[in-house]
């Protein structure tokens, strides 16, 4: 708590006045003690931040297990403090990183009974975290079994990247950005890229353009970087690229990118077949879409089962494809870590699924 400028005589006033709090019921997880989250104001203390303490409750005592300061603009609305719950999701949001559940990756996840896929062993949580960040974490989950389907129950789980939420604190100075006006990443085309932009109708102007102009990206660092880039264009059209980084400089804890090779680009709309893509969620959130909407589920690792979006350990071998039929060829994109034996995001897209769909709308 400390090093955050949380005083015990904060939490202790927090706890003695909370203006908000909630409790979670666990049950089948540790020692079964609900946990209580508390929240307030500290006196005093002008920046507008609010404290939020959480602890496991044991008749009226708590035993404190984490405490933050939740930034204003995540805990207050026109006056009034937002619910813990609601406090805590807004931080992970700003400052997590991703959490995979069975086939499920969000940064916050509470009260979900998540299935697991058949023939695949109920794991704990998987925190995306291919830096090697300082994470704050809570894993609250147990494995359940009804009516024959295996299921991940989590109670509450989140992984905060520290040096992200010191940086929101203003404890640490944000990374150096590259100058927009004099650093724009250089955009090459492989031949796989460059058949969908023709089916696709993206041309190279947009592609870089949603590169270089991206509404919503993830970077994914590994032995070989990728990133994967979204915008919006005022047609209406939107343009997706995966592109793997070939040039790139060492910043603190990431990178700065100057080139990258693009070998997946798309022309899509709002409604895919997999689901909706809202232009004011992050790419953690749009990537599962799209590969469910044209991919073919992938197996990197025997324990885990088939998956249309994989994050987790990994074999050591060339990731198993589940092929459909009509599907000529497959082309995977996702990033492989050889040190730690985990890959990140990896799918398999299909450019026949992704013809057909193409052929639909023009029929429609």
């Amino acid at each position: 708590m400390t090093p955050f400028g949380i005083s015990e005589a904060a939490v202790g006033a927090i706890l003695a006045q909370p203006e908000q709090s909630h409790v979670i019921a666990i049950e089948g997880i540790g020692t079964n003690q609900p946990l209580g989250m508390f929240a307030g104001r500290a006196k005093g203390d002008r920046s507008g931040h609010v404290i939020l303490v959480i602890g496991l409750i044991s008749g009226d005592q708590l035993q404190v297990v984490m405490a933050f300061k939740i930034p204003p603009q995540i805990a207050d609305r026109e006056g009034t403090l937002e619910p813990p719950l609601r406090m805590l999701e807004g931080l992970a949001n700003l400052c997590g990183v991703p959490v995979v559940l069975a086939e499920h990756i969000a940064k916050f996840i509470t009260s979900e009974r998540i299935p697991v896929p058949a023939g695949t062993t109920i794991q704990g949580p998987f925190f995306v975290n291919p830096a090697n960040s300082r994470l704050m974490t809570m894993q609250l989950v147990r494995p359940v079994i009804a009516a024959g389907q295996a299921y991940a129950d989590c109670a509450l789980c989140f992984a905060i990247e520290i040096e992200a939420y010191e940086r929101v604190l203003g404890l640490r100075s944000p990374p150096p950005q590259p100058d927009p006006a004099t650093h724009q990443i250089a955009l090459i085309v492989d031949d796989a890229a460059k058949q969908t932009m023709m089916l696709s109708g993206v041309s190279a102007q947009r592609a870089i353009q949603t590169v270089r102009q991206r509404h919503s990206s993830m970077l994914i660092l590994s032995d070989k970087p990728m990133l994967n880039s979204i915008r919006w264009f005022e047609d209406g059209d939107i343009v997706f690229v995966s592109a793997l980084v070939t040039k790139s400089r060492p910043e603190g804890s990431g990178i700065w990118i100057d080139e990258v090779r693009a070998a997946i680009v798309l022309s899509l709309r709002p409604n895919l077949p997999g689901g909706v893509l809202d232009r004011n969620t992050e790419m953690a959130q749009l990537l599962p879409v799209i590969a469910r909407s044209f991919g073919r589920k992938v197996l990197c690792h025997p324990a885990f089962g088939f998956s249309s979006l994989y994050t987790g350990p990994w074999d050591g071998q060339m990731p198993r494809y589940d092929w459909a039929a009509g599907d000529e060829t497959l082309l995977f994109s996702g990033s492989f870590d050889n040190r730690s034996k985990t890959c990140s995001w990896v799918w398999a897209f299909s450019p026949d699924a992704y013809r057909r769909w193409r052929q639909s709308l023009r029929i429609s």
